[in-house]
């Protein structure tokens, strides 16, 4: 066998992979983990019976493991990088809360098969602790209040309990993930005048004001 064509028996290996991946991923969102079965998932990937089993010995499990490990590592990450907010020193806070409630939306809609599934199923907890989780979501509580309290030193923001605002930013988020998961509300944007709406409600009661 040539160096070419190991390499390109090494890439359709990798995409029939990520095949397999991609269809219990969507199935598992869809049906949860006890209703999708190896055969629908090998059908979803357009893939023969038996296959699956060449790259995921373990089968079902080994695949759901596989997701939730790999895909709970990437919102993580996703979540964690770009916040900082230094190159935002100068922006005035309405802007950085509209940019960082779209840049969550744009995380939660690309993810949003992943979210489905780490909030339905009990059995990722075999695979992540539910401290990881937890962890997630304090880790971007801190940043937020760091945030404000950068904010107030600098007197565009009053002085305040900035652990218990951003609990507030961070309550509201998770209400909007729990909706979009359930398809209860569409996806938004911080143009959406709920949003905006909650934005001005945030920024004025910061500032030591609201309109009238």
């Amino acid at each position: 066998m040539t160096k070419e064509e190991a390499t390109l028996r090494k890439e359709q290996a990798e995409n029939t992979r990520q095949k397999l991946l991609e269809a219990a991923r969507t199935l598992f969102s869809e049906n949860g983990y006890n209703g999708t079965s190896v055969r629908s998932i090998s059908r979803q990937a357009e893939l023969a019976d038996g296959l699956l089993y060449h790259y995921f010995p373990g089968g079902k499990k080994e695949l759901f493991q596989t997701i939730v490990t790999e895909n709970f590592t990437k919102v993580r990450i996703e979540a964690s990088s770009g916040y900082c907010y230094e190159h935002y020193r100068s922006t005035p806070i309405e802007e950085v809360l509209i940019s960082g409630f779209n840049r969550f939306a744009d995380i939660v809609e690309n993810n949003i098969n992943i979210i489905r599934i780490l909030i339905k199923e009990n059995d990722v907890y075999e695979f992540i602790s539910q401290k990881n989780i937890i962890d997630l979501t304090e880790y971007q509580k801190k940043v937020w209040a760091d945030f404000l309290r950068q904010r107030a030193e600098n007197g565009e923001i009053i002085q305040m309990d900035f652990e218990a605002s951003a609990a507030a930013i961070m309550s509201y988020i998770l209400n909007y993930i729990v909706l979009r998961v359930m398809d209860i509300k569409p996806a938004k944007s911080a143009e959406d005048p709920e949003v905006k709406r909650i934005i001005k409600y945030y920024t004025d009661m910061w500032k030591g004001h609201s309109d009238k």
